[in-house]
């Protein structure tokens, strides 16, 4: 995200997050030092693939100014060590 200019030009980042409370401590800490801008959303501990960062998109939008731009990222767990693949239907969401 930095190197590509998008971190800088945001005004505001949301993230919606699958993990445990071991791995979201360490995220946390993270964002806080290297990436201060981005605003966790939607922390969960069950894995609801694109559900949550969906609604998070989905809620901005209706609150946010129909001009704002907004750009959706998802990283198919790529920084995850559980790749099972499970598909579930949840009408929660």
């Amino acid at each position: 995200m930095k190197t590509s200019g998008i971190y800088k030009d945001a005004r505001q980042i949301l993230m919606s997050v699958i993990s445990d409370e071991q791995n979201l401590n360490q995220l946390k800490a993270i964002l806080q030092v290297d990436f201060p801008k981005i605003e966790l959303q939607n922390i969960q501990t069950e894995n609801t693939f694109e559900y949550s960062g969906l609604k998070t998109v989905y809620e901005h939008a209706l609150r946010c100014d129909p001009n704002e731009t907004i750009l959706y990222c998802h990283s198919k767990g790529m920084i995850s060590g559980a790749h099972v693949i499970i598909r579930t239907h949840n009408p929660k969401l």
